[in-house]
């Protein structure tokens, strides 16, 4: 802790380039390189890298700003940070290049600023994505705003905004599920847990990380196509029918390209999902020579606008190498109504209905979920998620190239949660999860701590490196109580207390 400073941390939060606490009288400590500059983090590391493993040592800094205000939580993005006080008052600070500081420009802020916006509500709860924000009022109420190019702001566009814009998070009333209790964000998702243990999502499902997938069959299934209002289009890509392409596995593309033939196949659509996009779909005709097939370009995915339309040669080229179900006369091409393409779970299931990404809140829809299970706490990484019943059970979701989801590869099916089993612990409850870019750790209500995933780098807080597709304990010197857990990208911080 810092000079002077008696107080105890109560809780940690975890970002990019930050490792934030509060104490328990209410301040903010920032723990730094003892350079003074975390910018140095990465040649520290290319020094040390040959050399005897030099530990790095953080200063911690206590944050001045926040005059006679108690903060309650700190929760931080790649290169911000936002304050919640006691009263309610929400501030923000850091790099605002995204409008992820909610103060209505794109300017930096190198010390703590109230998002005046937000001063006519009481705000109970605040969750900071890489680039965005999402926070909660007293009233259920829901803002979030930065960056929403995957939809993660729930407003309904891929639109971001550098001040907070209300959510609507239910669809029509929502007693039975109460009102909205906490928020998470992940780099381009945001889940809310209400107040009945139900998760509500937004953003990318990339992984079916948001548990959004669901067959066709079931009967609480998001909906395969919706409004978000007048002229914003589908809420839903549901089996690509906004022409979306699932993202292969660990690979993104980044430019516009040819994603499926809307050509008439002989069975009817899957879905009623319109094709058409406003400002996120551009159509290119084919020429009489190609049979005047139509093909849907899409920038939805790619986020950057298209200036000029790809020939349609040019795209019947690129479909052909993306798909090997089309030929390359465009005579065989999966239509619309088929699966989406990039090895998605409906191209090898036509029974299961693929959510790649949703600009407005839907429940979660596995199946676990709807057995009565009440979520308590939820946790997102880059590509998973990991959430706690009010049983302590955990359960797991999206990716698993490095065992994040804490099981073999190909033992659990794709699209139902994952229930993550401590070793040798029958009687075990899981207290609080916490996920990282590519591992999760959690911590029991009796003080162990566990981690599983990718090993490099440290992560799993373990002599080794080695990736682990299981839980296993994490040493801890004496016997502790974790009061607070937070990862993010490879780092992780714990709060403990002895126990008594």
């Amino acid at each position: 802790l810092p000079p002077f400073q008696d107080s105890r941390v109560t809780s940690v939060a975890v970002g990019r380039s930050q490792r934030a606490g509060v104490t328990e009288d209410g301040k903010v400590i920032f723990w730094e390189l003892s350079s003074g500059s975390l910018a140095t983090t990465r040649l520290t590391m290319q020094r040390t890298k040959h050399s005897a493993r030099a530990p790095l040592v953080f200063v911690p800094r206590l944050i001045s700003g926040f005059s006679t205000s108690v903060i309650k939580k700190v929760s931080c993005g790649d290169m911000f940070t936002a304050c919640l006080t006691e009263n309610g008052i929400l501030m923000t600070f850091g790099n605002g290049a995204t409008g992820c500081l909610g103060h209505g420009d794109y300017s930096d802020a190198s010390e703590p600023r109230l998002v005046h916006f937000m001063l006519t509500f009481e705000t109970i709860d605040v969750a900071c994505g890489s680039n965005h924000v999402m926070a909660i009022t007293a009233d259920g109420d829901v803002y979030s705003w930065g960056k929403g190019d995957s939809g993660q702001l729930g407003v309904g566009s891929h639109k971001s905004y550098p001040s907070p814009q209300q959510v609507t998070v239910f669809p029509s009333n929502s007693d039975l599920m109460g009102k909205p209790k906490s928020v998470a964000c992940g780099t381009d998702c945001s889940l809310i847990v209400t107040a009945s243990g139900a998760v509500m999502a937004t953003g990318s499902n990339r992984y079916n990380k948001l548990a959004l997938d669901s067959s066709a069959t079931d009967v609480d299934a998001p909906p395969p196509s919706a409004a978000a209002s007048a002229g914003t289009g589908s809420e839903v890509n549901v089996n690509g029918s906004l022409g979306l392409a699932t993202p292969s596995k660990e690979k993104e593309e980044h430019r516009p390209a040819v994603v499926q033939s809307v050509m008439p196949t002989a069975e009817p659509p899957a879905t009623n999902a319109p094709v058409n996009k406003p400002n996120s779909i551009l159509r290119a005709t084919a020429s009489q020579n190609l049979m005047n097939s139509s093909f849907i370009l899409s920038s939805a995915v790619h986020k950057k606008k298209m200036t000029s339309l790809v020939s349609a040669a040019a795209a019947i080229g690129t479909l052909s190498s993306a798909n090997n179900n089309c030929s390359s006369s465009a005579q065989e091409c999966t239509g619309v109504s088929k699966a989406v393409l990039s090895g998605s779970g409906a191209a090898q299931n036509p029974h299961m209905r693929v959510v790649d990404e949703t600009i407005t809140f839907h429940m979660c829809g596995s199946p676990i979920l709807k057995d009565g299970s009440v979520v308590t706490t939820v946790a997102v990484g880059t590509n998973h998620t990991a959430l706690v019943t009010d049983a302590g059970e955990l359960f797991t979701c999206g990716a698993n190239t490095y065992g994040q989801l804490g099981c073999r590869r190909g033992e659990e099916g794709e699209r139902d949660l994952v229930q993550v089993r401590l070793p040798n612990r029958e009687d075990w409850t899981v207290e609080k999860v916490s996920c990282g870019d590519s591992f999760t750790v959690a911590s029991t209500t009796d003080g162990c701590v566990y981690s599983w995933g990718r090993g490099q780098r440290g992560r799993l807080g373990r002599e080794t490196s080695e990736d682990s597709y299981e839980p296993r304990e994490v040493i801890i010197e004496d016997p502790q109580t974790v009061q607070s857990l937070s990862c993010s990208h490879a780092i992780t911080l714990l709060v403990t207390i002895p126990k008594l």
